[in-house]
């Protein structure tokens, strides 16, 4: 082997401790070396940081002994005790580091994928919940309006409050004298506040009837077996296209099959606007349940596309 650069060779040598010149022993034993002291093959923080130094140093010593054998070759300068053998076998060498850079990319860039992925899965989380707690902010709402129709205003309701109250108090003997001292216990004083407790007592009375028959009716439509011919959901010609889909009047229609003539006279005064809310609910519960995949119009009709079975 003809005279070489003494400081490279004598630099790797030390760093291995060992005595051959032999440049491919030397190049293969830096890089099972480094390979050994790659940072991912430790967990404790301390000894990441030690093996990445090393690592480093075991690099850098690689890529100058390689560099230095591929510069002497391409001189036509004599580096291997068996010229032909030892020249394929760095090749082999050097085509393995190149796999490895490649695979090292390729795992990088699997790793940013991997973390963008989780990024977006976050958001995603984040968004859904977010509609989620919207979509229950907007159920709560309807079933406050459809309360709203049927319940006595705050101040009706506060004032009924203090008739029945009068009225349970002025059964006893002491409280009816009292009243009478007081001149508040007129006949037609005390039929006013029995009818006006009455009423409130109605009333309430008539919104929990309500809020409950709702709640079955929304029920008995969202967990019917057969919610496809209830909602006449069948095939049409929709925004040019042969569509899966059913018209916001079809859950209407069923909301009033539904209904008894008790829930009719429940519902007087305040009919149509409850069916109004329960439609809007129903659509609202349908696209939770992903039924829904889209909106359209046919007409002045509101129509709603659903996915195939």
């Amino acid at each position: 082997m003809k005279e070489i650069d003494k400081s490279i060779v004598q630099r790797v040598k030390d760093e291995l401790d060992v005595n051959t010149d032999n440049l491919l022993e030397l190049l293969k034993m830096l890089r099972d070396m480094r390979a050994s002291k790659h940072p991912d093959g430790y967990e404790d923080e301390t000894a990441k940081k030690i093996a990445h130094e090393e690592f480093t140093t075991l690099n850098n010593l690689y890529e100058e002994l390689s560099g230095f054998i591929e510069q002497h070759q391409a001189s036509k300068m004599v580096v291997f005790d068996d010229a032909n053998r030892d020249m394929n076998e760095f090749k082999y060498i050097k085509d393995i580091d190149i796999k490895d850079a490649e695979i090292k990319k390729l795992k990088q860039e699997v790793s940013l994928l991997n973390s963008s992925i989780e990024i977006e899965k976050e958001e995603n989380r984040k968004l859904h919940k977010t509609i989620e707690e919207l979509i229950e902010k907007k159920n709560e709402t309807i079933h406050n309006e459809i309360k709203s129709i049927y319940s006595p205003k705050k101040i009706w309701s506060d004032v009924g409050l203090v008739a029945i109250l009068t009225s349970l108090i002025a059964t006893f003997p002491i409280v009816r004298d009292w009243l009478n001292q007081i001149g508040a216990t007129s006949d037609i004083a005390l039929y006013a506040i029995r009818v006006f407790s009455f009423v409130t007592i109605f009333n309430w009375f008539r919104s929990f009837l309500v809020n409950k028959r709702v709640e079955n009716i929304e029920y008995s439509i969202l967990n019917d077996s057969s919610i496809n011919e209830r909602l006449n959901i069948k095939q049409r010609y929709i925004e040019c296209g042969l569509r899966k889909s059913f018209y916001e009047t079809d859950i209407v229609s069923c909301i009033k099959i539904q209904l008894t003539k008790f829930d009719r006279i429940l519902l007087f005064g305040g009919y149509e606007k409850t069916i109004k809310f329960l439609t809007e609910d129903i659509i609202i519960q349908l696209n939770r349940k992903k039924l829904i995949t889209s909106v359209g119009s046919e007409g002045l009709k509101k129509v709603f596309m659903v996915k195939s079975a």
